[in-house]
């Protein structure tokens, strides 16, 4: 008897809130879009113009390798 007062309670529970955690709005997905693309391309221009060797990227394929 008490099972099914436990399980009556439980189930009268409303649900817990959807986790917004992970999900973002279009907006938001295109502003890190955006800022993602922009780290990206500032890093690939500090690449070519061989600040890259200096901070320990891949010098071998740097602009100013030997």
């Amino acid at each position: 008897m008490m099972t099914m007062l436990i399980a009556a309670a439980v189930a009268a529970q409303p649900a817990p809130p959807a986790d917004a955690h992970g999900q973002m709005t279009p907006e938001q997905h295109q502003q890190q879009m955006k800022d993602c693309c922009k780290d990206c391309c500032e890093h690939m221009a500090d690449k070519r113009d061989g600040h890259g060797t200096e901070r320990g990227g891949h010098g071998a394929h740097g602009a100013h390798a030997e």
